[in-house]
């Protein structure tokens, strides 16, 4: 488990609100080393790592930030809005689920409160 985030994961537990995370057993060693990187640039608001990190449209299809404010789309609207914000986030990762689609591709949804 990651040094960043935390869970406490009862076995059967009915209370959606508990968490949840099986990353480290559904992603490849390199995929799993880069969302640990991807998360602690997002705690620490390393705007730079995180550009870095946001891949840039890639096949002209743009990327998506959305959580419950609303959604921005593209990788130059996602950059702005990182820069504009001043605090680092403070928030606690609830459930984190992945799917790794091919060798380096995965789909990792998190949920935070």
């Amino acid at each position: 488990m990651d040094d960043i985030f935390t869970f406490d994961t009862p076995q059967g537990a009915e209370d959606a609100r508990h968490a949840y995370d099986n990353a480290e057993n559904a992603l490849s060693p390199d995929l799993l080393t880069a969302i640990r990187r991807y998360e602690r640039a997002l705690m620490a608001n390393d705007t730079a790592t995180l550009d870095d990190l946001f891949a840039s449209d890639p096949d002209g299809i743009p990327v998506v930030r959305s959580d419950g404010r609303g959604m921005l789309v593209g990788h130059t609207a996602i950059t702005a809005f990182r820069k504009r914000r001043k605090n680092v986030p403070t928030r606690t990762l609830r459930r984190r689920i992945a799917r790794q689609l091919d060798e380096s591709n995965a789909c990792i949804v998190s949920q935070f409160d």
